[in-house]
């Protein structure tokens, strides 16, 4: 027997209308009786709005960076949708299918000067619209409000440079391939990225199979153009050993011969291609046990000074060795509990720029280790399981979702900095979250229309006509 074609049967689409007009009545009465209550579960976002829309102007400056895509007749324009989804990603939004779970905080809504909010519908249509021109816009906006509200002036300017993998369980969109990640060689995503200060500055999607080498040249570009500002006493570049290579340690000195106040700190690993780091290793084995500096009970550091790193290319560098000791478990038998554990030194390399009497073998060490709240950046902006499933079919348009989302939590991040107390100025989204923006129960909150008229109700739109539930609902 041949198999049926599956295709739209007119039956078919009149109970898909049928359905459609069902829901459309539930979502209509839906928004109606959200709107006769002044309550809401996430009253801690309101001061972060505040923040956003009179300090940082941030509905005014996305209206002049992103470009209008969506129709004259179209109740959510450009900046409706963008103003709409930072403020949602804030509140916890980790899937577009969960914006519905937001509609009944129609309050949070009219202070952001919309109706109500989306459906996950109109944020498809949006970043599918020219997704390129948007996404540059927003990386703009970002570099603008780290470069007038990040950077301090007269204080040191850290810039991180890191290549993070986006696990993705579709293998068919586009990008998605098979790379390495902490996820072994699964399909995936990369995403470089450079930070100044802990604020996203820069970033890109990419295919998992590529590799952001190229972002290190951009991260020294954004250092040789904070030093051209000279708002900062100290530019620090700070790199893990996956941008290690004798072509970028030249570059890096290069740029610290020309400015005196740029230093940089690249950790290197000793592989089979780096002869000269691993004849540095076999070295210490002949030297004295008091050379060692001690930085934790289980991590030590060894200075040697200017030496040969790269043999094949003749490249010098101070260098300074880490040593770490790890316990590992290890299998020896094939039944439950037949492990022991191991103890094993792990070395891998820390080259620099910093004379020694500038900054010591400790203090290099924990200068550069300082860079785990860039760490946690990257950690905050996946999500944990949300990029485990993109909203869309194209790069461009799962480029500029990212785009949302890092510029999101940038702003969040300048708030922690300016608004909140000092201790929690390093607190991480999920806590952020947890104790400042979503309240546990009902808020009963009645002055919140001080904060923003509710918008008058549109004749032209019936799912607004508060006046009619009848017409509304029926």
């Amino acid at each position: 027997m041949a198999n049926r074609k599956r295709q739209w049967t007119k039956r078919k689409r009149e109970e898909a209308g049928k359905k459609a007009r069902v829901t459309l009545k539930k979502r209509r009465r839906f928004i109606y009786e959200a709107k006769q209550r002044s309550e809401t579960q996430f009253a801690g976002v309101f001061p972060l709005m505040e923040y956003q829309d009179k300090m940082l102007e941030l509905r005014k400056k996305l209206s002049e960076r992103l470009k209008e895509t969506k129709g004259k007749n179209a109740i959510f324009k450009t900046p409706d949708v963008a103003v709409g989804m930072i403020t949602l990603l804030q509140m916890g939004l980790e899937y577009l299918e969960h914006i519905p779970l937001f509609l009944e905080e129609v309050k949070v809504a009219e202070h952001l000067g919309l109706r109500h909010f989306f459906s996950e519908n109109v944020v498809r249509d949006w970043i599918e619209r020219n997704p390129n021109e948007q996404t540059q816009g927003l990386k703009q906006l970002a570099q603008d409000y780290v470069l007038t509200q990040g950077m301090d002036e007269g204080n040191d300017a850290y810039i991180d440079v890191d290549l993070t993998s986006i696990r993705s369980y579709a293998a068919k969109r586009e990008g998605v391939a098979p790379g390495y990640g902490s996820h072994g060689r699964g399909p995936c995503y990369q995403a470089p990225r450079i930070s100044v200060n802990g604020l996203n500055f820069d970033w890109a999607l990419k295919p998992g199979n590529e590799t952001g080498g190229s972002y290190y040249d951009m991260a020294l570009q954004t250092a040789e153009s904070l030093l051209g500002q000279g708002k900062a006493r100290n530019v620090i570049l700070r790199s893990d050993s996956g941008f290690a290579s004798a072509e970028r340690l030249k570059k890096a000195q290069g740029l610290a011969e020309k400015f005196p106040n740029f230093h940089f700190i690249m950790a290197a690993s000793a592989g089979p291609k780096e002869s000269a780091l691993l004849k540095l290793i076999e070295e210490t084995k002949q030297m004295p046990k008091k050379r060692w500096r001690k930085v934790s009970p289980t991590t030590s550091v060894l200075e040697f000074s200017r030496r040969l790193v790269y043999k094949e290319e003749g490249v010098k560098s101070r260098a300074v060795l880490v040593k770490q000791q790890r316990t590992l478990t290890k299998r020896f038998g094939p039944r439950k509990g037949q492990t022991r554990k191991e103890k094993q030194d792990h070395f891998y390399f820390l080259l620099t720029g910093y004379r020694p009497s500038e900054c010591n073998a400790r203090n290099l060490f924990r200068d550069y280790h300082g860079r785990q709240n860039e760490e946690q950046l990257f950690r905050d902006s996946k999500q944990a399981r949300a990029f485990l499933h993109l909203p869309d079919q194209s790069l461009a348009a799962n480029e500029l979702y990212l785009s949302l989302v890092l510029l999101s939590q940038t702003l969040r991040r300048l708030y922690q900095k300016q608004v909140l107390p000092k201790k929690r100025r390093l607190t991480y989204a999920p806590t952020l979250n947890h104790w400042f923006i979503k309240i546990g129960g009902k808020n009963q909150v009645p002055q919140l229309d001080s904060f923003f008229p509710s918008l008058p109700d549109s004749p032209g739109n019936p799912d607004l006509d508060q006046n009619n539930l009848q017409t509304v609902c029926n």
